[in-house]
C-alpha cells in the first residue's frame, strides 16, 4: 500500500509571485513523495512498525517484537541488535512481569505511521495486541505446567526422601542388631570360657580332694601298723 505525500516548500511559498515564473512555481511549489509500507516495516516481523522503538545502533523494532527478541536472547549478558548484532541498549533480559530496562517508544515515529496508514496500523495494533494476548496466555500454561512438574518433581523427591530415611533406619537397625549378635557371641564366649575354667577348678579340687583323702588314708593305715609295736615295747619296759 503506497501514500503520497505532498510537502509544500515553504521558501518558495515566501517569495513573491512576480518574481517567479510558472515553470519554476511548478517545479518548486510542491514536492511529491510517494511512501510504501516496506519502509516503516519492522526488521524483526517485516510488517508495519507498532510502537517503533529505536536501539543504540539505530535500528527500530515493534517494542513487542524487541520485547520477543530479548526475551529469546535472555541466556546471552547483553541483548544485540537482529540486523547488525551490536549491543541495542537493554542493560539485562526481559521476562514477564520481571522490572526491565525498556527503551522509549517514538512517539513521532509512532505518529506519523499511524497517520500515513491509519487503517492498517489499526489492524496491526489489533493483531499485535491479539498475539500479546496469546503470548502472554501460552507464557501463563507453560508457567502453570513448569509449577505444576516442579511439584511433581518436589512430591516425588519427598517419596525418596521418605524411602531413604526408611532404608536408612532399617539399615541402622540391621547395624543394631548385628552389634548386639556379635555382642551376645562374645558373651556366650566368654561363658564358655568361664565354664571351662570352673569345670577345670572343679575337677582339680576333685583330684586335691582324693589326694587329701588318699594321704588321711596312709595315715591311718601308718598307724595302725605302728599301734602293736608301740605297744609292745611299752609292756617290757615296764
Amino acid at each position: 500500500m503506497k501514500r503520497t505525500v505532498v510537502a509544500k516548500d515553504e521558501c518558495a511559498a515566501a517569495e513573491p509571485e512576480a518574481k517567479r515564473t510558472k515553470t519554476e512555481e511548478a517545479n518548486d511549489a510542491e514536492t511529491v513523495l510517494e511512501l510504501d509500507e516496506h519502509q516503516f516495516e519492522c526488521v524483526v516481523c517485516f510488517d508495519l512498525l507498532v510502537d517503533p522503538v529505536v536501539g543504540k545502533c539505530g535500528h527500530d523494532f515493534c517494542k513487542v517484537c524487541l520485547d520477543d527478541w530479548a526475551r529469546k536472547q535472555h541466556t546471552h549478558g547483553r541483548t544485540t541488535c537482529p540486523v547488525c548484532r551490536k549491543d541495542i541498549g537493554l542493560s539485562r533480559p526481559i521476562h514477564y512481569g520481571a522490572p526491565q530496562d525498556e527503551l522509549g517508544v517514538c512517539i513521532r515515529l509512532k505518529d506519523l505511521v499511524e497517520r500515513l496508514f491509519p487503517r492498517r496500523s489499526k489492524q496491526r495494533r489489533n493483531e499485535v495486541e491479539q498475539e500479546e494476548r496469546v503470548r502472554k496466555q501460552r507464557h501463563a500454561e507453560e508457567l502453570g505446567e513448569r509449577r505444576t512438574a516442579e511439584a511433581a518433581h518436589a512430591a516425588n523427591m519427598q517419596h525418596m526422601l521418605r524411602g531413604l530415611r526408611r532404608q536408612q533406619q532399617q539399615q541402622q537397625q540391621q547395624h543394631t542388631m548385628f552389634l548386639n549378635h556379635r555382642h551376645l557371641n562374645s558373651l556366650q564366649q566368654q561363658l564358655h570360657q568361664d565354664n571351662s575354667l570352673l569345670q577345670r577348678a572343679a575337677t582339680e579340687l576333685d583330684l586335691f580332694m582324693l589326694l587329701a583323702q588318699a594321704q588321711q588314708q596312709q595315715q591311718r593305715q601308718q598307724q595302725q601298723e605302728l599301734g602293736p609295736g608301740i605297744r609292745c615295747s611299752s609292756s617290757c619296759a615296764a
